[in-house]
């Protein structure tokens, strides 16, 4: 820590002592642990350097950028940034100020490309919207959550900024130049509204994924639903949350949909060679995985996942209904990851 931060060599024992107490004493023991802040100053050190009172203002400037009011519900959401980003409390209130700010610029267009698509008013780029889209068959159900004339800048700003404080770190070219890059990726195939969908729903597109990984995410999901129709359409819809949901995931979950296809395939030829029981129970599976939605298959939490070894069975929570996909289609879980994992490891290390 002191190599990175040298003027911490500076500051006597008890002057750290204030501002670490400063730290604590800003948000309500219950919302940041002990162990949490110690965690938060070791990543961002230069925080120390800093007077108490200077901590103090630093923590309600973050307050005041998160809109996170007072009270305990404003403390945890505070935290919970801090948590997530330490680095967040290194810069000055003016800086994460100008930052919104210049956010709160960018959600403006983002929000123009939505609404001008949907023939919404009082958005900008109205015309690159419509005339990305033309041309394909879009659904505006994907896009209607950002069409909705209640769907404020600062609304969708605060938002972004509580799923992904690190929009408070990266610089504004960066963010930007985040967006239209992945614009430029996807925008030919599901028009500029749902790329703009995307990202306000999923923030981390533009605050914590380079877009060399997004791409070969983009790249997989693209080669899947061109092997199927129903998928392809789903694609060409501009399903804005269901394709940001996809595009968080790791890559070898996404080329889970390319082993089903696989599998389907092989299935529906009917003339394929031997194969023991269990995969051939899969395969059959896999040709009925083929008419659900790409985001379902591609969440294992939805999808069904395998039990980790040594992990404890879990009891289903009693009313809650919930079944995972392949439950619902009655696979075998297990059996089913025996067969896809290994394909969707070889795809994902293909892809790269």
């Amino acid at each position: 820590m002191l190599r990175g931060w040298p003027l911490m060599i500076t500051r006597t024992p008890g002057s750290l002592g204030a501002t670490m107490e400063a730290l604590r004493g800003s948000l309500a023991a219950t919302a940041m642990t002990e162990e949490q802040w110690t965690v938060a100053v070791t990543k961002a050190p230069s925080v120390l350097t800093r007077s108490p009172d200077n901590v103090r203002q630093q923590v309600e400037g973050l307050r005041e950028v998160l809109r996170a009011g007072e009270g305990a519900e404003g403390d945890v959401a505070v935290a919970k940034a801090i948590r997530r980003k330490p680095h967040v409390l290194a810069f000055s209130t003016e800086a994460v100020r100008a930052k919104r700010r210049a956010l709160e610029d960018i959600v403006g267009g983002l929000l123009g490309e939505v609404r001008g698509a949907a023939g919404v008013s009082g958005g900008r780029g109205e015309t690159a919207g419509a005339r990305e889209g033309a041309g394909r068959k879009q659904r505006s159900g994907g896009r209607a959550h950002w069409a909705k004339a209640g769907a404020s800048v600062e609304g969708v700003a605060t938002k972004m900024i509580g799923t992904a404080p690190g929009l408070l770190e990266a610089g504004e070219e960066r963010v930007v130049g985040r967006v239209g890059e992945l614009m430029d990726l996807m925008a030919g195939r599901v028009g500029r509204a749902c790329v703009a969908g995307a990202i306000m729903s999923y923030p981390t597109l533009i605050a914590g994924y380079d877009i060399e990984t997004v791409g070969l995410k983009w790249r997989v999901l693209v080669r899947a639903c061109e092997r199927n129709e129903r998928w392809g359409g789903w694609l060409d819809s501009g399903q804005a949350g269901s394709l940001g949901t996809i595009l968080k995931m790791g890559l070898e979950s996404v080329a889970v949909l390319l082993v089903i296809v696989d599998l389907a395939e092989e299935w529906e030829a009917g003339a394929v060679p031997e194969v023991s029981e269990e995969e051939a129970a899969v395969r059959e599976a896999a040709a009925r995985l083929m008419r659900r939605a790409p985001g379902d298959l591609v969440n294992k939490s939805k999808l069904g996942a395998p039990e980790e070894e040594g992990q404890k069975k879990k009891r289903p929570q009693k009313g809650s209904g919930r079944k995972s996909v392949l439950d619902v289609e009655g696979v075998d879980v297990e059996a089913f990851w025996r067969v896809v994992e290994p394909r969707a490891e070889e795809y994902a290390e293909a892809a790269q």
